[in-house]
């Protein structure tokens, strides 16, 4: 009976997940989370920066003690309007407070009508900045610098108005050096507008003439072709160079700004002056551009050695930033050779990952990814055991952080997983999630059901190998090779399989990378090599599948029905698998071509053959075995019709022989 292996349903299924990736491409573009070992030159070369929320929160201390009320902290931002408005005399719009529309990007500004376009020039507030109206450059500086302070202490009393406020101030202000000039000798103004800079402010292509690129993510630091610096960080920096190089309170920020500008004598002068995370961190990037690996691993670790030690001085970066500082110092720790100290730092960036973003900032990283990469690429099997057993246990108590917790689990199944691919079996079992914690335990997390799935597929696939190795015949273990391959077909991706999503994160970023391998480890690519090639193909274990059929075929007669099956069963799965990554079209086309041919050079006829890949019947393994059988007593009778003669023959000889002894004894007998 004719059964179809692989459905009309997955085509479909495949060729809606195509049009789907497709459509998601064309409206939004390609997003990947900034991966650390798929951009080790942007990770390790990037300017350090906190979030621009965090920094307006941390402009000035707040001057009343305890938690106020909400009209209380408006009064900051009232008093800040009343100041701007008495340059003009305007009788403005009452509220400090942004609405939720105008938070926007620029652009918003364009899509006001007329009528409301000029109104706001009568307004003398948020937006007078937002749309750089008569007002905001009517504002003396004095009234200015008066606002910004109000508006820093409405934000450090947790205003999300405030905020915005000094975020639309900031912006305004870099678009002139008039107006940098005018507010930089003030400490506090000084420091919000090198804050914005940092955060929200993006360099720019060599062919804009712009230079208008607020929060375009692009970091001239990196080094990128054809990215050169934007000029009003080259304003700023000049204008505080002028004015004698800023305050030493802000030397830290200040710092950073001068590496992100290539001013590095400016950035290692400033970077000095103060002891803060955020200098060190400075430190290691003007190492690292000169080339000094090891003068950078220390400065690295001076800036994350305090924490979690909660201190004045350690204000200096958010708690996103030291799981960054962690992450970069696994990618330098790489480069030196160092992998397993690499996976430590990689796996606490990881952990203590922020899961929630306040503000805006140049894209987020995934650490998770990086776990992946050396886990599963990296590290051998050995050491991450090693290091599973030091720093992931089975066991999760209740109250453990949901991040910590899926972490922890993840790994342990990527050993499990690795271990299972190297034929480690009975060692792999333990890790393979028994029971998922109850802190897991909902969306979009897995099920202790799913566990008891992949336990259970893993142990038959197991136990197939071994009767494999094992078979008494042939045929039998060309049964257990095929039952293996179908486990592995079905249930591949979580016992065998590889991250699908992060490794292709990493072959694009191999592809793009030209040969070039900046800050990789000596013996990396070995390592790569020997885990399973430097580039692992979208859904591995279907490639897994189809060699244990090809070697299930090995082991059954070519004449046989179960010959013919096994490798059409091994076509569909190359047919089918990688149905909507392209990159890996050609080798997938090479070995469904390979399978088809050897089927037509060994294989018998059957009638379904036509369709062969698509359709196919269910190998018939005991008509192998009897044809193994009739084809061993055939050969025996064959050879007996040939041999019959000379038995004959050597009877009569034995004969003859044994005739010839009795006279000879009965001889000496009678003598």
């Amino acid at each position: 009976m004719l059964r179809i292996k692989q459905g009309l349903s997955r085509v479909m299924a495949g060729a809606g997940l195509s049009m789907l990736a497709v459509a998601v491409a064309m409206a939004c573009g390609g997003f990947f989370p900034n991966a650390m070992f798929s951009d080790r030159v942007g990770a390790l070369r990037g300017t350090p920066a906190n979030t621009f929320a965090y920094e307006a929160e941390h402009l000035v201390t707040p001057d009343r003690s305890g938690t106020l009320s909400d009209a209380d902290i408006n009064a900051y931002g009232d008093k800040a309007l009343a100041l701007l408005k008495a340059n003009v005399g305007a009788d403005g719009d009452k509220s400090s407070a942004p609405p939720e529309a105008a938070t926007g990007v620029a652009a918003d500004a364009a899509e006001q009508d007329t009528a409301q376009a000029e109104d706001s020039r009568m307004q003398c507030d948020w937006r007078s900045f937002f749309n750089s109206t008569e007002c905001a450059a009517a504002i003396v500086p004095a009234d200015l610098k008066q606002a910004i302070a109000l508006y820093a202490q409405q934000t450090a009393h947790g205003s999300a108005n405030g905020v915005q406020s000094l975020r639309f101030i900031a912006g305004w202000a870099l678009k002139d050096r008039v107006r940098v000039d005018a507010l930089i000798d003030d400490p506090v103004a000084q420091r919000l507008l090198v804050a914005y800079a940092l955060a929200r402010v993006g360099d720019t292509y060599a062919d804009d003439k712009s230079g208008d690129s607020d929060y375009l993510p692009l970091d001239a630091a990196v080094g990128a072709k054809n990215v050169k610096v934007n000029p009003q960080l080259v304003t700023l920096i000049d204008a505080i160079d002028a004015h004698g190089l800023g305050h030493s309170e802000g030397a830290d920020r200040l710092a950073a700004l001068a590496y992100r500008t290539g001013r590095y004598d400016l950035a290692a002068k400033m970077a000095d002056k103060q002891t803060t995370p955020l200098a060190s961190w400075v430190r290691a990037k003007l190492a690292l551009q000169k080339g000094d690996l090891a003068a950078a691993g220390a400065a690295y670790a001076d800036a994350v050695k305090a924490f979690p030690v909660q201190a004045v001085d350690l204000a200096s970066l958010e708690s996103d930033n030291v799981s960054l500082i962690r992450g970069e110092r696994g990618v330098l720790a790489v480069a030196r050779g160092e992998y397993v100290e690499a996976m430590g730092y990689i796996y606490g960036a990881a952990q203590g990952r922020a899961s929630d973003r306040r503000d805006e900032d140049f894209g987020d990283r995934d650490y998770e990814g990086d776990v992946t990469y050396l886990a599963e690429r990296v590290l051998t099997a050995d050491e991450l055991k090693s290091f599973v057993d030091k720093n992931a246990p089975a066991n999760v108590p209740a109250s453990a952080d949901e991040r910590a917790a899926s972490l922890r689990v993840t790994l342990r199944n990527m050993l499990a997983r690795r271990l299972m691919r190297e034929g480690r079996y009975d060692e792999a079992m333990p890790y393979f999630a028994e029971v998922t914690p109850a802190v897991l335990l909902k969306p979009p997390f897995s099920s202790s059901a799913q566990d008891a799935l992949t336990r259970q597929a893993a142990q038959d696939f197991a136990k197939a190998m071994k009767a494999a190795d094992h078979a008494w015949s042939s045929t039998e273990k060309a049964r257990q090779l095929f039952a293996a391959a179908q486990i592995a077909h079905d249930q591949g991706a979580n016992i065998l399989g590889y991250d699908d999503w992060h490794n292709q994160l990493h072959n694009q970023s191999l592809n793009q990378a030209d040969g070039a391998q900046t800050y990789f480890g000596a013996d990396e690519s070995k390592r790569l090599e020997a885990s399973g090639g430097v580039r692992i193909p979208h859904e591995q274990y279907m490639y897994t599948a189809t060699d244990l059929a090809w070697r299930a075929a090995d082991a059954l007669p070519p004449r046989s029905q179960a010959f013919a099956a096994t490798l059409c069963t091994a076509s569909g799965w190359m047919i089918y698998a990688n149905y909507y990554v392209y990159d890996a079209e050609k080798d997938r086309a090479a070995r469904i071509h390979k399978i088809y041919r050897r089927y037509v050079k060994e294989g018998p006829y059957v009638d379904w053959a036509e369709d062969f890949g698509r359709q196919c019947e269910d190998p018939d393994f005991t008509a192998a075995e009897s044809m193994v059988r009739a084809q061993y007593i055939a050969h025996a009778k064959h050879w007996a019709r040939r041999a019959l003669p000379y038995l004959a023959g050597v009877t009569v000889l034995i004969g003859l022989w044994g005739i010839m002894l009795w006279r000879r004894r009965r001889k000496v007998t009678a003598g």
